[in-house]
This record gives C-alpha cells, structure tokens and sequence, in this order.
C-alpha cells in the first residue's frame, strides 16, 4: 500500500500521516463519527481537519437496493474467530474494526440508497458464484475470494476486467503494488483496496521477542529495520545466541528454542523476500522465472536454512497449530517468528513483548524489503459477469474504498498497535514500510503448473532438476492463460 496511514502513537497525541499523496489528516484523533462521504473531488470533514480527497461521485439513489459482496470467509476457514467481516457487520460492539464497519457502511449506504450485504462462503464460493453466472442470475456485485482462488475464477469465465468499470485505480485506497501485480496484456482481473482488512492481517512479517532480544543484547531492531539495513545475515548471526537443546535430551524439537519459528510456507515468504517471483509479469507479458541462477540459489540457501534444526522450527513437522507456535514465542523458544500479521490476536492473549518488522532483505544489495502475503488466506476484488450494472458497481465501490482509507485504516491501525506493547512510536512507521511494499507473484497465486505445489514444501534437493522438469510445463500453462485474455480483446 505506497499510500499507506502512517500512526504516530504518543502518551498524548495520535497523528494520522497520509504518506505518498498530498493529503493528510491532523489535529484530532480521526473517528467514525467525524467521516462524512464526499459528492464532490474534495471535501473538508471539520475546520481542524485538512481537505479530503474523494472520487467526484454524481447524485444517485438506488432505492434501498441490496450491493450484494460474495466474500471468502476467512474467520471460518482459518479459525479467525476474533476477526470482524471486514465487509458487513449487523450492529455496533465496542470493538474497534467492527464499528469502524458499521459506520463506513452507514455512511454509503445513505450516501446511495443502498443495503451492503455480505454472502458467506469457503472453498465452495467458486462454484456458488459459477452457479450463479451460468444461471444468469446477476446476484452478486462485487466477489471477494481469496487470492489463491483468484485464477479459478478466471479460468471459469466468472470474472471481468477492471476496465468495465469507472474508477480512477491510481487513487490512495487501492494497492498500486496489486494493481502492478495483477495488469496482465493490459487487463487487471483482480486489485486490492482498503475495503477489506483481511489482506493486511494476512500480510507476512517477523515477530521479534522483544523480552528475549533484551536479554541478548540485540539492538534495537525497529531502527535497523527503518535505516534498511535489517538483513538475512544479520537476523542468521543471532542463531548461536539463541538456539538451545533446552531440555538436554539430544534431539531438537518442540520443546526447545530457535531463531526462526515458521512452517513450510517458509521457502515462498523467504523467496518473495529476496524479490523473486516464479514469474515476471511486465503488464504485457508473463514468463518463467526460477531457471535463473540467482532463483536457484536463493532456493538452495532457503532450504539449507529450512532444513538446520539449529536455526529453523517448522511447525507442520510437529502437527502444531498458529496458536501453540505463537505460546512457545512467548515461552522464548524462538527469537523470530514468522507468521501473518493475525497471529497478533494470538500474542496479545499471552505475557510477551513483541515487536513486528519485514522479513529480512534477502541481499543487502535489495533497494526495498519484499513483504510476501499469505495467498491462503488475503483475499482481493474481483468483478463478477453476471452483473451489469457496472455504473452502481462503480460508485459504491469506490465509496466504500475511499471511505475505508480514511476510517478503516486508521482503526486496523489501532489495532495492531494497540495490542501488548507494541505502541512504539517507531513501530507505526514500520508498519507503513511493511504495506509499501507487499509482493503479488502471480505466478504463484495463479499457480502455473502447479509452481506452489513445488516450492511449497518442507525441504527440496536437486532444485535446479526440478525446475527444468517443470519449466516447460509452467510455459504452457503461462500460453494458455495469454491465449484466454487475448480473445477477451477480440
């Protein structure tokens, strides 16, 4: 998210920072209450708030008609009870991100006489929403998948471009990364926007036990990761302090401590950290990108470090859950922990301090961090065939998206750093760094020949084998999707 809230937390004083545009909010603490939806480009809330930016909406009233979200349930699936719809809630709770819902929906569904409703599903919304296509039944507005199912919709002939649409993509409350990521010959089936806050707890970080680091004498690693200089190496050359046979029975396993605490998704968050995709998408053209040395290479180190029991717990190997992972953190059983942004709801129920930053640049040399998302469970808009009312999709939708940018995100904000110590000042910022620069291989998401079900494993030899026996088939599947996209031109 380039144009990302930044929260700077005081004892006194919040200050909202919109980074990356002109606009900014200051002055007083933003609430639901103070978020009014604009008519026009630019809109002033109060006299001590500067001017907000929004779409030029035109007058439109629908009649109380039903905007109906097709949305991946994530809380279900994933077990992320303590998580509110991030689409639709009934009624205000006093929790934070749930009434910052309620509000945004309030104030757009006035704006245009509408009913926000959201339809649940899992694994089956794929199919719910074919039903729905093949029928002709134009029952859904918007479908909120999860990123990994995206390419199913596609291939299915459920979606539709972006460009069917009348909305400016390059606004603030879009992901100009996914926006990128997802432009294929000039088509983008698929974008993330600040409707959703799913995404973001699913974006992947490195928790830090900030207790333990203490003890080691680690500095401070907040400003190393802000000064860019927050390293592979660096975060290795702790494994000697840290790396323990706790209980002195000669093997390693969960009962004892680690640098890295992760799961076999590791080798994905730890090449998408280095800035390599599986493919290379220019906006025009996809094509293959693992046969090249530095992708090998980076393969080779990334399971050798999978791989030493001295360095890396993998959770999956055990049968453990995100939330027994999360107490051996706070147990000191490992320094790091690598894991979606949610596992904080599991930390904040346990006596730990925390601290979170970018999984570590690959090289020194990366200009950037390259912050990988969990596919599993961000989920991401897409428009749906059976609807034709494209102009009423476009209005509530981008209503819905600015209006989020300047409730929504504050509050997510609140959020994370509200939690158990993590209301350092520094920490806000560090969160920006980590939105700025979310990856979206599209490779892996769409899964050309099956490219996840490669490199998603606990350990792999012979990779620059595997690769070669793979790439002809990945090529393939790359020609067909192309193939699809170009007769959407004719």
């Amino acid at each position: 998210m380039k144009n990302s809230i930044t929260r700077l937390l005081t004892l006194t004083l919040a200050l909202l920072v919109l980074t990356a545009t002109a606009v900014s909010c200051g002055g007083r603490e933003q609430t639901p209450e103070d978020t009014t939806t604009g008519a026009g480009a630019a809109e002033t809330t109060s006299d001590d708030e500067t001017t907000r930016l929004y779409p030029d909406f035109p007058d439109k009233d629908y009649g109380g008609a039903d905007f109906n979200v097709l949305r991946y349930d994530s809380q279900t699936v994933h077990g992320w009870s303590e998580i509110p719809n991030d689409i639709m809630v009934n009624e205000p709770n006093g929790e934070i991100l749930n009434d910052a819902v309620y509000a945004r929906n309030q104030l757009v569904e006035e704006r245009f006489g509408v009913r926000i409703v959201s339809i649940e599903d899992g694994k089956g919304l794929s199919q719910r929403l074919q039903t729905s296509v093949l029928a002709g039944d134009g029952t859904y507005d918007l479908v909120n998948q999860c990123l990994n199912e995206a390419g199913r919709l596609f291939n299915l002939g459920l979606i539709v471009s972006y460009d069917t649409l009348d909305m400016d993509l390059s606004m603030p409350w879009f992901d100009q990364n996914s926006i990128e990521g997802f432009t294929m010959s000039g088509k983008i089936f698929a974008a993330v926007s600040d409707v959703t806050f799913v995404d973001k707890l699913s974006t992947v970080v490195a928790f830090y036990n900030k207790g333990l680091a203490e003890k080691l004498d680690i500095p401070d690693l907040y400003e190393t990761a802000l000064s860019g200089n927050w390293t592979l190496e660096q975060m290795l050359s702790y494994a000697s302090l840290v790396t323990a046979d706790l209980n002195a029975d000669g093997k390693m396993d969960q009962n004892d401590s680690y640098l890295i605490s992760c799961q076999n998704d590791g080798s994905y968050y730890l090449l998408h950290s280095a800035g390599i995709c599986t493919t290379i998408n220019d906006g025009t053209n996809i094509r293959y990108n693992l046969s090249n040395e530095r992708a090998i290479s980076a393969l080779e180190k990334i399971f050798s470090i999978m791989t030493d029991k001295n360095v890396y717990f993998n959770r999956q190997q055990y049968s453990l859950q995100p939330p027994e992972v999360a107490a051996m953190f706070a147990n000191d059983q490992a320094l790091f922990m690598l894991r979606p942004v949610q596992s904080l709801y599991d930390l904040r129920k346990l006596d730990v301090q925390f601290g979170i930053i970018p999984i570590p640049k690959f090289e020194a040399s990366q200009e950037n961090y390259s912050v990988p998302v969990n596919s599993w469970a961000a989920t991401i808009i897409c428009i749906p065939k059976d609807r034709v009312d494209y102009e009423r999709i476009s209005l509530v939708f981008e209503a819905l998206a600015a209006e989020s940018y300047y409730s929504i995100m504050p509050s997510f904000y609140d959020v994370v750093l509200g939690v158990k110590l993590v209301k350092d000042s520094t920490a806000a910022q560090v969160l920006d760094l980590v939105f700025a620069n979310r990856l979206y291989d599209i490779g892996f998401i769409w899964n050309f020949g099956n490219i996840r079900g490669m490199i998603v494993v606990p350990s792999m030899t012979g990779i620059a084998s595997a690769i070669q026996r793979t790439e002809k088939i990945v090529e393939n599947a790359i020609k067909t999707f192309m193939s699809e996209i170009e007769k959407l031109k004719e």
